[in-house]
């Protein structure tokens, strides 16, 4: 994926904020799909005055829970420093983990106030469904206000 192409994700009102639909072909290309939707509703993916890297990793029970709490670190990277990824290098995942380097940037939200003001990822909200057969892998998670 080149780093400043943006995943194909759906995303709709939700009560706590923001809800996020997007498929992957695979676990491993929709976590990453998953992360670059995720930066991109935030703020139009690339856009960075500067770029800079952050390693990522979760472990858990299952796809989902680790999936939440990915999207989580990568929201607490958000609120915490201001930094979202644009491309996930040297992505591994295997049975109940994930790791990845995320590229990307640093924004100050107060000079430039993002689309949408990530605070959180719920756990209770993210839904994984396994693919197989043709059919592609499909998460919805919400991006809580």
């Amino acid at each position: 994926m080149n780093p400043t192409e943006r995943p194909r994700y759906a995303r709709r009102p939700h009560p706590l904020g923001l809800e996020i639909e997007v498929d992957g072909p695979d676990w491993p290309r929709l976590l990453e799909a998953a992360t670059l939707a995720t930066s991109d509703a935030v703020r139009p993916l690339g856009l960075f005055p500067t770029w800079t890297a952050r390693r990522i990793g979760a472990k858990g029970a299952s796809p989902p829970s680790v999936m939440a709490l990915w999207l989580e670190e990568s929201a607490s990277l958000w609120r915490d420093g201001g930094f979202l990824p644009a491309f996930l290098e040297d992505l591994r995942t295997g049975e109940g983990s994930a790791s990845a380097i995320l590229r990307g940037g640093c924004v100050d939200a107060r000079e430039e106030p993002p689309e949408f003001a990530l605070v959180r990822v719920p756990a209770a909200e993210v839904v994984v469904v396994e693919g197989g057969a043709g059919t592609p892998w499909r998460a919805r998670f919400v991006l809580a206000l």
